[in-house]
């Protein structure tokens, strides 16, 4: 996959892939435009070497990336323990005038 234009969307179906193939030991990136990292990316752990443009990324933080692939593991995986789902509706407030509910 050297040299693709594999941006960040490339690559999360690439790492969704791995979780159903164990073969694969070697992947690399290095030349495709990859911004950010999710946390399927810990999938890639297992990987006995996985080039990529880390000095590049976005997200994770820069200087986080600067200290390998194994730090970048330690941040996405404090991500993926601290993440919750995020719930949003919708809310009618019915009441008298002037009663507050433009406060709310």
């Amino acid at each position: 996959l050297y040299n693709n234009q594999i941006g960040d969307s490339g690559t999360y179906e690439i790492v969704a892939s791995l979780k159903h193939n164990s073969t694969l030991t070697d992947l690399g990136l290095s030349n495709c435009p990859i911004c950010t990292l999710g946390t399927d990316f810990l999938s890639t752990r297992r990987l006995d070497f996985c080039e990529m443009p880390y000095d590049e990324l976005v997200w994770p933080p820069p200087s986080l990336c600067a200290d390998g692939r194994d730090a970048i593991y330690s941040f996405l995986e404090a991500v993926q323990e601290k993440c919750i789902p995020l719930a949003r509706s919708r809310a009618m407030f019915v009441g008298a005038g002037g009663s507050g509910k433009t406060t709310l």
